[in-house]
């Protein structure tokens, strides 16, 4: 089965339309990009908002005081503007930074996610359309042992148990061929109707990765984020050092007084400020302090996990590489053994039961290799999403 991953077998191939991972992402590229885009504008809005000064209130009165001889009137109109404490200014442009940072890595961790699930997709895919291959190449070399059969029975050699054993041994290989087959073509519909295609896909790829480069632990999206989270609790430390005095108000007005015809007016300023007499800010500021410390604990726990995991995760990858290569270089050898088999069988050297179960280790063991090949590559994904490499 030399040829088993190099001409692949789909029915209808002329019908089919040929994909490759490297297309699949292309086509998914807009999308992306337009989630990226708008994670951005999010992200971008919730620094200005952070950094936006309370709106003035425009306030008017009008009393009226009935007196003999007069009546008198006072009318009020008064501007006031709410100004914060420089802390409160200076800890809400560090907050508005560090959460539009917070933003844009999280994005970042749910993009990869994005993308690793249509790799997901394509390579259990592939994987499918490959074990339709292997199983295919299975019940072919079953319909070939009807000849040798024949061979032995005309040579008067075996009975009708040998036949009859094949036959079943037979079906049995058929609705093994159906099931994954049944699989294979569901993946086909899946990537087809993902792309608006109208036709099934027809996959091209290798279902073993190569060595994965080493991934920068700095660059590592959850850490990142846990950084920006970091930055952000320090603003809202520096945004509680105000000692009781969070904010001012700032009022400026005209006032006109209207008595029985006589009328007279003029401009106040007035200014409000919290006296800290119940309140002196301490308890918010201890509160900050040690939220800033959790986070930061948080995050030297988040760097030594993820550094610690990608290191682990390359080394169990490279290693399931090495082994699936070694695994792939004596597959050569398991179909040599099948024409010894045929041979040995037509020579009477071998039963029937020996020969069907040669067969059958020939299909087990190729399918073991996609297996193992799929588990290397669901590592290889997962250490990609890790380092925001995908």
């Amino acid at each position: 089965m030399k040829y088993l991953f190099i001409v692949l077998w789909v029915p209808g191939v002329f019908g089919q339309t040929k994909l490759t991972l490297e297309q699949l992402l292309e086509w998914y590229q807009p999308m992306l990009q337009n989630h990226i885009e708008n994670q951005m504008i999010v992200a971008e809005m919730e620094r200005n908002l952070a950094r936006v000064w309370e709106n003035p209130n425009l306030t008017f009165t009008s009393e009226k005081v009935s007196r003999s001889p007069f009546d008198e009137r006072e009318s009020y109109w008064i501007l006031s503007q709410t100004i914060a404490h420089p802390n409160v200014l200076a800890g809400n442009k560090e907050i508005g930074r560090s959460r539009q940072e917070t933003l844009i890595w999280r994005g970042k961790i749910q993009t990869q996610e994005l993308k690793a699930n249509l790799v997901r997709l394509f390579f259990n895919a592939l994987t499918a359309q490959k074990e339709t291959q292997v199983t295919t190449h299975w019940v072919s070399e079953m319909n070939s042992l009807s000849e040798v059969i024949g061979y032995r029975e005309d040579a008067g050699q075996v009975s009708g148990f040998d036949r009859r054993k094949w036959a079943l041994e037979r079906v049995r290989a058929q609705t093994d061929l159906a099931k994954v087959k049944a699989q294979f073509e569901a993946y086909q519909t899946q990537l087809a109707q993902l792309m608006g295609l109208e036709m099934p896909v027809f996959l091209e790829g290798e279902t073993l990765p190569e060595n994965p480069p080493l991934l920068s632990a700095e660059q590592m999206p959850a850490i990142k984020e846990k950084q920006a989270l970091v930055q952000e609790a320090i603003g809202f430390e520096k945004k509680t050092k105000t000692w009781g005095i969070e904010k001012v108000e700032l009022e400026l007005g005209h006032k006109s007084v209207d008595q029985g015809g006589f009328t007279d007016s003029g401009s106040f300023l007035g200014l409000r400020i919290p006296l800290p007499v119940w309140n002196h800010g301490r308890s918010a500021l201890t509160k900050a302090k040690a939220e800033r410390a959790l986070i930061k604990q948080e995050l030297e726990w988040t760097t030594k996990n993820q550094t610690a995991k990608n290191l682990a995760l390359r080394a169990q990858t490279i290693s399931m590489i090495q082994a699936a290569r070694e695994f792939r270089a004596k597959l050569d050898e398991v179909d040599a053994l099948v024409s010894i088999g045929k041979l040995a069988y037509r020579e009477g050297e071998m039963d029937i039961l020996s020969l069907l179960n040669t067969l059958e280790t020939e299909r087990d063991l190729w399918l073991q290799y996609l297996s193992l090949c799929q588990e290397t590559r669901s590592l290889w994904i997962e250490l990609h999403v890790l380092g925001g490499a995908l």
